[in-house]
């Protein structure tokens, strides 16, 4: 009768234990895929607990179940990465939000001369944007940590390619190091002006910038002609790029 208990106890726990581990890689994986929207974390901190667990009360399945810890540590090192990430963007979502189109936003601007400053590019050499008078020029506020202003940057690529000849100048500033932008608009072979305005001191609407990407559209004459906050896709950044030059309005995401 007690072997027949001690056997039964035995396939019980060796049944339960395989378990633990097996929770602690679903958990896990399923921690990695919504480490995106942090809650993630939740789930990644139980599958480590249940991985930690197993791995201390039984010798079966334990590649399962270092797996299961492997998957939790991870997904949490990914929710904490986007938690600071978003952390960080969040001023800048916000300032976009109260810049608004109100009369102290951009649309103040629009239809006025675009105010002066100078930038030094990359290569060294000083540019003013009064320098660039008789020309369309776009003007892109935007970062090289930015997900919606690096899928803009195919855009502004193609209309670089495609209509620089018709005296279209595309202008990207940065508040980034010169050194960062250098590299990342060799490696992903920007064809366009790029400027870093680090420690420039621009004068309004730029100094405003806060969410981006945003992107001022500037007629040959020096006026603003229409104002773009977030990303936008390529037809409407040829449309305004490119269209009549009668000033517009400021347009959010």
């Amino acid at each position: 009768m007690d072997s027949t208990n001690l056997s039964s106890g035995t396939r019980r726990t060796g049944s339960r234990t395989p378990r633990l581990a097996l929770a602690s890689l679903v958990l896990g994986i399923l921690g990695l895929v919504g480490s995106v929207v942090v809650f993630g974390s939740i789930l990644a901190f139980v599958g480590l607990a249940l991985g930690v667990t197993h791995l201390r009360r039984s010798n079966q399945a334990r590649a399962m179940g270092w797996a299961g810890v492997s998957f939790s540590l991870a997904a949490m090192v990914c929710s904490f990465g986007f938690a600071a990430f978003y952390v960080r963007m969040l001023p800048q979502m916000v300032a976009g939000l109260e810049q608004g189109t109100g009369s102290g936003g951009y649309a103040a601007w629009v239809g006025k001369p675009a105010p002066d400053f100078e930038v030094t590019q990359l290569d060294g050499t000083r540019l003013k944007l009064s320098d660039l008078r008789g020309q369309r020029v776009v003007l892109d506020f935007w970062a090289t940590w930015c997900g919606p202003c690096v899928m803009e940057i195919p855009h502004f690529a193609k209309l670089h390619r495609e209509h620089a000849s018709e005296s279209l100048t595309i202008l990207g500033l940065s508040r980034e190091d010169r050194v960062v932008l250098k590299k990342f608009v060799e490696t992903h072979d920007v064809p366009y002006t790029v400027a870093s305005v680090e420690n420039v001191e621009l004068p309004e609407p730029y100094a405003g910038v806060r969410s981006i990407p945003t992107t001022f559209f500037i007629d040959a004459s020096g006026t603003v002609q229409e104002v773009l906050v977030g990303y936008h896709d390529f037809e409407s950044l040829k449309r305004l790029a490119l269209g009549p030059e009668n000033p517009g309005m400021v347009q959010d995401r």
